[in-house]
């Protein structure tokens, strides 16, 4: 669970499909290519749908705390299917 300062970016890749949520502060967050950027306050949440950098900063909210905090919740991989063993065809 990172912590973020203010002042102190966050620079994540690859996080197409992860979930980013505040459990505590507030945060502002860009996205790669996006033209809106995002501000989420503790509890919300961002599913991440494309591809590219995403830049997460503590954003306090007057002389609130200059700290907030994150999870990241990147997306399982999917499950591997059981090699099926070959099957002979009867000529």
């Amino acid at each position: 669970m990172p912590e973020l300062e203010r002042g102190l970016p966050l620079r994540l890749d690859d996080m197409q499909g992860a979930r980013l949520r505040v459990l505590a502060g507030r945060i502002w967050l860009t996205i790669s290519d996006v033209e809106a950027d995002f501000v989420l306050r503790a509890g919300e949440h961002l599913h991440i749908e494309q591809p590219g950098r995403v830049v997460v900063e503590s954003w306090p909210e007057g002389s609130g705390p200059g700290t907030a905090r994150i999870a990241i919740e990147t997306a399982a991989p999917p499950a591997a299917e059981p090699a099926r063993p070959a099957v002979a065809s009867a000529a």
